[in-house]
């Protein structure tokens, strides 16, 4: 213990700590506060990461996204929405593995199991809402931008980032 007064780190750190109590009190409360939604934003997941590709339907005649990258964006937004009501490893695992667009009651039974029918029933509207706003838009000129369009706030409770992706139309 003696050693550890007579390190002149310490005894610096002491002297400023008797000077300035107040002031080394509230840097370090914002260092903590900064690093705590530093934090959060790094969970935050982003759906359309990975999207590589939109398709042109001759059928529709108009813009679409792939099955797959569909199927990777839905089980993204699943992902989030589920870990916010405290699904386990092993559901979210589950998802990851069984990549799709919609899922029956007999895919979510791995869910329903570890979250109960109440938060299910909730985690499923609120995926569905997520799901209804990814819009594939046509900005002027030879772009489409592939964006969820939901507020950020509701994003943001939802574990989900938003960005927007873009591609070239020519």
């Amino acid at each position: 213990m003696a050693k550890l007064n007579e390190n002149k780190f310490v005894v610096k750190a002491k002297e400023i700590w008797k000077k300035h109590k107040i002031i080394v009190s509230v840097v370090g409360g914002l260092i903590l506060i900064l690093g705590f939604f530093g934090i959060r934003e790094a969970s935050l997941v982003d759906p359309l990461d990975g999207v590589e590709q939109v398709a042109w339907n001759s059928y529709t005649e108009s813009w679409i996204i792939p099955d797959s990258e569909r199927d990777q964006i839905a089980s993204k937004m699943r992902i989030a929405i589920f870990k916010k009501y405290g699904a386990s490893n092993q559901t979210i695992k589950y998802f990851q593995n069984n990549p799709k667009w919609c899922y029956d009651s007999e895919d979510y039974q791995v869910a329903r199991s570890d979250i109960g029918d109440d938060k299910m029933s909730k985690a499923i509207d609120e995926l569905n809402y997520v799901k209804s706003e990814l819009k594939l838009a046509h900005d002027n000129g030879n772009k489409l931008i592939l964006k969820i369009d939901i507020p950020q706030e509701r994003a943001y409770k939802d574990g989900i980032r938003l960005t927007n992706r873009e591609f070239k139309t020519d």
